[in-house]
């Protein structure tokens, strides 16, 4: 069969049509058209609105892309169509006489140009709230394009603020946040012992976060407040660079502490962070890097006697440094391969100083995180597949500066009285997540109208240590000296009287595994 080619090129809009075969001639009257929308380095556009609209007359097609940039419309009668892709970043693109021919399936990419985006007179048009009959499910989808220019933090869990209904730990009505289920890039990222979102990526890592619930389908599973769902960027054929640096500093700030208030203020705090993407393999293999470098302290007030406000010359100190890299491959038309690597560090020097327990109570952390996805999807008229693999490694240490050996000293007496010597416990934990998922999607004719097929399943299995010790495996709790009402910590001679104190211990290893599959 003969091919042929129809191209048209707008200001803003690069169209290629490529009609079908005709195989599908015998069976059916209509045709359909199906499409990407990316940018004109190649990169999918997330979220467009796609309006297709007959010249005739008659109700409009509506539908968004996916993940992918992929959209379709089926059941439509030949003739003349006006197709529209539009999405906050970019010009609107019209394509305004596009031929459908009976029994034809038709091909477009829709190539979108990137337009600046100004806050200055914001007029907002809107309809009546639209129900989709087809699903119960409730969701929200943010674009980082939509909503770069709004005030938010600076990690994705700040973005779900946006969502009407919705908070960090509580969405539509749920329960809390550990309850809800964190995806990223499709792989679970909860804490397999106590739930909740154990590694929080960087605002800079995502390109869109998708919240789910009340009444999402079958194929979404281990929650019962709500979906998080966070998708990391993706390069394309154009090279791309960003450095972001914040400072906070002492100078610019105030204290809102009050004599014998107990509590802690940020002093200082620097944020580097930078990404990196573009292509390897022009049309076939990109790559995506970030990384992330926060240190900031916070100064703790002195209670024990003092009438005024006087700050500890110690502080606590945070860091936190993680790092992100992703290839994605595309070995041909309709199939993605994407394979991400990461990792995090944290640290905190004299974690849980406090205005009244001595410097040598407090604590060091030192927390270390790696992840990892592999996920590749394949897609044709309409049906696709997808399939992931991916999961975590995690340490975390809180442990003592005067080590295991050493026991804790605290005064025992009425009200609450110094610590010295070391802290009470050392922590160790350890939690591990691997998980698998596969889907497989059909849509067809049925019936008189367009049926959805959908089958997939996924295991997690998952571990967790837990190991809480007494430093010394017991803490020291001299009474004070009746007559001077004091103790010299270092000096024994000056413990008049001695108590001890055992127990608080955990020695907990606990495994997971969670495993379902739905139709």
């Amino acid at each position: 069969m003969k091919r042929h080619f129809v191209s048209a090129t707008l200001a803003c809009l690069a169209i290629c049509v490529i009609p079908g075969r005709g195989a599908t001639q015998a069976r059916t009257t209509n045709g359909s058209l199906s499409g990407v929308v990316a940018t004109e380095s190649g990169v999918p556009v997330a979220g467009a609105s796609v309006r297709l609209a007959s010249t005739t007359g008659g109700a409009a097609h509506e539908d968004t892309t996916d993940t992918r940039g992929v959209f379709r419309f089926t059941s439509l009668p030949q003739g003349i169509y006006r197709l529209t892709a539009r999405k906050i970043g970019f010009r609107e693109a019209t394509l305004y006489s596009l031929r459908l021919v009976t029994a034809q399936n038709v091909d477009v990419r829709v190539a979108l140009t990137a337009s600046a985006t100004q806050l200055s007179t914001v007029t907002v048009r809107t309809s009546s709230v639209t129900i989709d009959a087809t699903t119960a499910e409730l969701s929200q989808k943010i674009s980082i394009e939509e909503v770069k220019q709004v005030p938010m933090g600076r990690d994705a869990a700040s973005l779900v603020e946006l969502v009407p209904g919705a908070h960090r730990g509580f969405v539509w009505g749920g329960a809390g946040d550990a309850a809800n289920n964190y995806l990223l890039d499709g792989i679970p990222v909860n804490h397999p012992g106590v739930g909740g979102d154990l590694l929080t990526p960087g605002i800079d890592w995502v390109e869109s976060l998708e919240v789910k619930g009340l009444g999402a389908g079958a194929e979404y599973g281990s929650f019962q407040g709500g979906i998080i769902s966070a998708v990391t960027k993706t390069g394309g054929n154009k090279r791309l660079g960003a450095l972001h640096v914040n400072y906070i500093s002492p100078m610019l700030t105030s204290s809102n502490i009050q004599p014998q208030e107990e509590g802690a203020e940020q002093t200082t705090r620097t944020e580097v962070s930078g990404e990196a993407r573009g292509p390897i393999a022009r049309d076939r293999l990109f790559y995506f890097v970030t990384g992330q470098l926060i240190r900031h302290d916070l100064h703790v007030p002195r209670i024990r006697g003092a009438s005024e406000i006087i700050f500890r010359e110690d502080k606590q100190d945070f860091s936190d440094l993680r790092g992100l890299a992703k290839l994605t491959f595309l070995p041909g038309l309709g199939s993605r391969v994407d394979l991400l690597v990461g990792s995090a560090r944290n640290d905190v020097e004299r974690a849980d100083l406090n205005g009244i327990d001595a410097t040598q109570a407090s604590r060091q952390v030192h927390e270390r995180t790696t992840f990892y996805s592999l996920g590749w999807a394949g897609e044709k008229p309409g049906s696709k597949l997808e399939a992931r693999v991916g999961g975590f490694n995690s340490t975390e240490s809180k442990l003592g500066y005067g080590g295991d050996n050493v026991p804790g000293i605290q005064i025992f007496s009425v009200g609450r009285q110094p610590a010295f010597q070391n802290s009470a416990f050392n922590e160790r934990l350890a939690p591990k997540s691997i998980s698998g998922n596969v889907k497989w999607e059909k849509q067809h004719h049925f019936a008189g109208g367009e049926n959805r097929f959908l089958i997939g399943g996924d295991i997690t299995r998952g571990s967790w240590t837990n190991e809480k010790t007494r430093n010394g495996g017991l803490t020291w709790r001299p009474y004070p000296n009746p007559t001077t009402g004091a103790f010299d910590p270092a000096d024994a001679k000056s413990w008049v009287e001695v108590a001890s104190e055992w127990g608080g211990e955990i020695h907990l290893k606990s495994r997971i595994q969670e495993q379902s599959g739905f139709v």
